[in-house]
């Protein structure tokens, strides 16, 4: 792959070229090919307007269920406090870290600890929020397992 050799600086008049909707050939390419679970939302709606293949894999869910669910429909029932008050305090203008950890539900019944990264997008249209869902359960097995031989 070859990168262009001269940078290009953002300005007002090229920054929106940056914003990809979610039928962009461009943003389905990211999406589909990324290993983490991504899950899309628009401003005004509640269900997601966009999830990719990595979801459905952790999840167990098909693309067509988790396009008529939310992040709060994934979220351990425990949890959704935790999201709610998160959620207040950004409303709110509380500066809150983008990247926090929960646990989801798969399908199945099984607890996922995830780590979960929030990112909006601004256009000119409307706005999408991105919910990015690494799996931690490798790194919560191998955590436990230091402690266990720790002690």
């Amino acid at each position: 792959m070859t990168y262009p050799k001269k940078k290009i600086k953002l300005s007002a008049e090229n920054v929106d070229a940056l914003y990809l909707e979610p039928g962009h050939p461009a943003f389905k390419e990211i999406f589909d090919n990324a290993n983490d679970a991504i899950l899309a939302t628009h401003d005004s709606c509640v269900v997601h307007c966009y999830v990719n293949r990595s979801a459905s894999e952790m999840t167990g869910y098909s693309f067509d269920e988790l396009m008529n669910m939310g992040l709060k429909d994934l979220v351990q029932p425990e949890e959704i406090g935790k999201i709610d008050d998160r959620l207040e305090k950004c409303q709110k203008g509380v500066d809150l870290p983008r990247c926090y950890e929960t646990r989801i539900v798969s399908k199945a019944g099984e607890a996922i600890p995830v780590e979960v990264t929030v990112t909006e997008s601004k256009g000119k249209k409307n706005g999408i929020s991105f919910a990015i869902l690494r799996d931690i359960r490798k790194e919560k097995l191998l955590q436990h397992e230091m402690n266990k031989s720790l002690n």
